[in-house]
């Protein structure tokens, strides 16, 4: 069976070969539509998401508007 393994062998080295070329480019291609991309959208309409944040506050904490926790809901909970 020296066909057989003939065959094995290159087929083992025709895909060690395709993935050493094809991962390094799918890898660039993801990257680059992925966070560049991305990165342009959020250039484009949000702007301040990547601006670097107040450093004068202390926390990121945001109160939500109109909520306002009573005591029977806080009882209702536990």
């Amino acid at each position: 069976m020296p066909l057989i393994e003939n065959l094995r062998r290159m087929h083992r080295g025709l895909t060690a070969a395709l993935r050493r070329v094809l991962l390094p480019g799918c890898l660039f291609i993801a990257y680059f539509f992925g966070l560049g991309l991305t990165w342009i959208v959020v250039k484009l309409f949000k702007s301040r998401l990547l601006k670097p944040a107040d450093v004068r506050a202390r926390s990121f904490w945001h109160d939500a508007d109109g909520y306002e926790p009573d005591r029977e809901d806080c009882l209702r909970q536990s």
